[in-house]
């Protein structure tokens, strides 16, 4: 009897581990729209194959910049595999990564969607809100013997200035001035510096108000280095301007950008007082970077290779 219930337990088929999840923070508590990682394992049956499937799922006030799956080896009979997320929480207080679905495709068999359990988080606004991070020079204040170069570069400027015009009323004008408008002839820089005095007079909301801000210095940002700032995150230009911008430059821009995500989609109301540091931060993002440009200008070497 004992010998023909084994064969018996021999020959029936093996039950299918089903798909367990666990997923765990690097930390609970995390900043408004700061990445942070979400690390766990996935136990799957045996043979079985992952994938994370966002496409039409929303993720809510979350939003997903990475995800790593990478096979480990296989316990018990299940198949293992190692999960690493990154990802950016933009709503404060508690809330969740919500549960996301993941495609399982087993050996044998139809694909199934499986969800993983959500993670519980904290989402803090930045602490350096109201303390400006402190501005350094560039470089050492430019030296007697560059001031050649300056008078230079300012007469170049005026003989393009002055050929531009000749061949403009040539052509019997153009643009603007066919409008019955003079062209706006001013600088990157200039503009820009223009445009954030022009800001505290319009009287607008504090969400128009940062959004208007932001993206006066993300399209200076973009002229300066060629960058497509005005369409990406804020974590991504962030990480596109580490190579470009001196420190003090990015802990200013960190801090300003990171105000305006939290007004624009966070409904956060800064006081007066901390509106006006905010565009005076603006105002020496631009500074500061155009001080580079100059200094990158003199640097550099002369028409010709001359010395």
């Amino acid at each position: 009897m004992s010998l023909l219930l084994l064969l018996l337990l021999a020959a029936a088929p093996a039950r299918a581990v089903p798909a367990s999840f666990e997923l765990s923070p690097a930390t609970t508590t995390v900043l408004l729209g700061a990445p942070f990682d979400v690390t766990g394992t996935a136990r799957l049956p045996e043979g079985s194959r992952l994938a994370l499937a966002l496409q039409g799922n929303a993720t809510g006030a979350y939003e997903i910049l990475e995800v790593r799956v990478e096979p480990a080896p296989p316990e018990g009979g299940s198949a293992v595999f190692r999960l690493r997320l990154k990802a950016a929480a933009f709503e404060l207080g508690e809330t969740a990564l919500p549960a996301l679905p993941w495609t399982v495709v087993p050996a044998a068999g139809a694909p199934e969607e499986v969800l993983s359990p959500p993670v519980r988080l904290s989402v803090i606004p930045p602490q350096s809100f109201t303390q400006a991070p402190e501005m350094h020079d560039i470089r050492e204040p430019l030296s007697p013997a560059l001031w050649p170069w300056l008078l230079i570069l300012l007469a170049l400027g005026s003989l393009v200035g002055w050929l531009w015009e000749r061949r403009r009323r040539r052509k019997g004008g153009s643009g603007a001035d066919a409008a019955g408008g003079a062209p706006d002839l001013r600088t990157p820089e200039q503009f820009a510096l223009d445009e954030l005095d022009l800001l505290p007079g319009l009287g607008l909301p504090p969400k128009d108000h940062y959004d208007r801000m932001s993206d006066i210095v993300r399209a200076y940002l973009e002229k300066r280095y060629g960058l497509p700032a005005l369409r990406m995150t804020t974590y991504d230009l962030l990480r596109a301007l580490r190579p470009v911008d001196p420190p003090s430059v990015r802990a200013v821009a960190k801090n300003l950008f990171e105000r305006c995500d939290l007004a624009k989609f966070a409904r956060y109301a800064p006081e007066e007082r901390e509106r006006t540091l905010d565009l005076e931060n603006a105002r020496e993002i631009v500074r500061q970077a155009s001080r580079q440009a100059f200094a990158e200008r003199l640097a550099a070497p002369p028409p010709g290779g001359a010395a």
